[in-house]
């Protein structure tokens, strides 16, 4: 859009009311019902509220949340999750939407550090064409109570009244965070994310269970569909400490027979875990979960290069590695990154990125979406290499991808929405 004076920024606190209001406009939202929720929501900032204006026309928004993902179960890098993408009717078709979002990515790792871009859309294709790509399976699972095998165990699992489920919600976060501290590919919570599941969530309950000791081991957050119990019960979440406390949870599920059926969206990992997929009353299919785009290359490698096992597999590529993102319009420079190993003063191998000025020896070069969904551990590069999206100098740099960015199961929970 040469012609036109487009400028995507945070707004200022006399431009609330009216990035509100577009906001409304866009998605057909009740104002009198929507305002709480916008100007109580724990991550409000006003510097996370961008709009796009043409000329002084406000013409697009858009809401960053910050949040953050732990991958290859060692690194956690900051995340802009977008949220809200709106831009009213009778804006629509100028490329109003396009131009907020790509300016905003092109600056959010240098105003606030975010490393990451994640959202989710059932429009997939637009977000492609500006650099995201879904980096996450979703199973969508659903069954009849009377499907699910029955555990004594089920016996001990109770649900908690709203005043006890406000005195246990700490020991419930903790449980959470432990249960998901060895996992790759979780988005963690800090406060304001608790406050949004504790005190904003509508319809929530809670069951739990505990171990021998009196100790709470496991839990399952469900909301009953049409706030009918008989109708039905989505899953939001479920966490526990072992096996024995996942049979438990299912086991309760099993037992609740005047319910017509249950569903839920879990990880790929986790729906093995719980054993769902050796049921054959449980029906599910595979979904597109998040999907994201790295901003910043280097800050990404680099949180990645902290740990001692990525230094271990860096080290097997004796001349280093290359990487390149051939994208023309990628915020971040450099985008030719050199790995290599060099032994501390200990001997042990620390990994180096520098800016490479040439494509030699083992190379991969590939656009921004195909580079995430490899460094993130979504898709391999052998796979990416066959599909046409990435370019390797040799058929060693393709094992040496391989190696370094192993395989992770990323999932952006219900609760974790944005």
């Amino acid at each position: 859009m040469p012609d036109r004076n487009l400028t995507a920024r945070a707004i200022t606190a006399k431009e609330m009311d009216q990035h509100f209001n577009l906001l409304c406009q866009s998605f057909q939202l009740d104002s009198d019902l929507a305002y709480p929720i916008y100007k109580q929501d724990p991550f409000f900032a006003l510097d996370h509220k961008r709009a796009l204006f043409d000329g002084a026309e406000m013409t697009a928004v858009l809401t960053l949340v910050p949040a953050a993902l732990t991958i290859h179960s060692s690194s956690t890098l900051p995340v802009a999750g977008i949220a809200g993408v709106g831009v009213p009717p009778w804006l629509r078709g100028r490329g109003y939407a396009t131009e907020l979002i790509r300016q905003t990515v092109r600056t959010a790792y240098g105003e606030f550090g975010y490393a990451l871009a994640a959202l989710e859309s059932d429009q997939p294709a637009f977000y492609r064409r500006l650099g995201f790509e879904p980096c996450s399976t979703v199973v969508a699972w659903s069954a009849a109570p009377g499907a699910l095998p029955e555990s004594p165990l089920a016996a001990s699992v109770t649900i908690l009244q709203p005043d006890v489920l406000a005195l246990e919600s700490l020991r419930i976060h903790a449980l959470y965070h432990e249960a998901a501290a060895s996992q790759s590919g979780v988005f963690q919570r800090d406060e304001r994310r608790w406050e949004v599941i504790d005190t904003l969530a509508t319809g929530r309950t809670v069951a739990v269970w505990r171990d021998a000791d009196g100790g709470l081991a496991a839990y399952v957050a469900f909301v009953k569909n049409n706030g009918d119990a008989e109708a039905g019960w989505t899953i939001t979440e479920m966490a526990a400490k072992d096996d024995v406390g996942r049979r438990a949870l299912v086991g309760f599920l099993a037992r609740q027979t005047a319910v017509r059926r249950i569903s839920g969206r879990m990880s790929r990992s986790a729906f093995v875990e719980f054993g769902l997929d050796r049921i054959a009353g449980v029906t599910h299919e595979n979904q597109d979960g998040v999907m994201l785009r790295i901003l910043n290359l280097q800050a990404v490698l680099e949180s990645l290069a902290r740990s001692a096992e990525f230094a271990g597999r860096l080290a097997t590529a004796e001349a280093g590695f290359t990487i390149c993102v051939d994208n023309e319009d990628f915020p971040a420079a450099p985008v030719r990154l050199r790995l290599f190993t060099v032994a501390d003063e200990r001997g042990a191998n620390r990994a180096v990125i520098t800016p490479a000025d040439e494509l030699d020896g083992d190379c991969l070069a590939g656009d921004i979406g195909a580079l995430t969904q490899l460094v993130l551990g979504y898709a391999p590069a052998s796979l990416l290499k066959t599909a046409g999206r990435v370019r390797a100098t040799t058929a060693r740099a393709i094992d040496i991808a391989e190696q370094l960015f192993p395989p992770a199961d990323i999932f952006l929970a219900t609760p974790d929405r944005f």
